[in-house]
């Protein structure tokens, strides 16, 4: 049973491409996604028992059993997001400067493009997981440390970067 996570993050811009042109929705942790600065460019979720929080530099998420909280891009929301995944033909890319907080056990962060494809990356304790489709590979890191980790999807691929290294594709 996995305890109460607490992930510090402090940029997490979303790169995506609509038609043949990039735009980017762009997160620096100067506020909660919910927050009016950002108006629609997240759909959020926070569920019960969970929390947010920055400092102005930092967001700080904190989590429970089978609780999270969620933000990005999402249809099937109350609140969508103003922008729209491009197909795989196009690409999409994630990005985000993270670190898991004490005593945290686990977090990640997923991208679909518009086609369906997959790609994600998870942080535990010491390791983190990079994901394609159901392909996957464990690295060994520092997760208490923050690190740039990377996500680009493309022709139903998922490239992944840590700290400005390639690590897999």
């Amino acid at each position: 049973m996995r305890s109460s996570s607490t992930l510090l993050t402090l940029f997490l811009p979303l790169l995506l491409s609509v038609s043949a042109q990039a735009s980017v929705i762009s997160f620096d942790g100067d506020d909660t996604p919910d927050s009016a600065t950002y108006g629609a460019d997240f759909t959020t979720i926070v569920f019960s028992g969970t929390s947010w929080s920055s400092d102005g530099d930092i967001l700080t998420m904190t989590t429970a059993h089978s609780r999270g909280i969620w933000f990005g891009y999402w249809t099937g929301a109350d609140t969508p997001s103003s922008w729209s995944p491009s197909n795989n033909t196009v690409g999409n890319e994630l990005k985000g400067r993270l670190a898991l907080g004490a005593g945290a056990t686990d977090w990640g962060m997923y991208i679909r493009d518009a086609d369906g494809y997959l790609g994600s990356i998870q942080l535990d304790p010491g390791e983190v997981t990079v994901r394609n489709g159901d392909q996957s590979q464990t690295i060994a890191i520092d997760t208490t440390q923050f690190h740039d980790y990377t996500i680009h999807l493309k022709d139903g691929v998922a490239s992944f970067g840590i700290d400005g290294v390639l690590r897999s594709q």
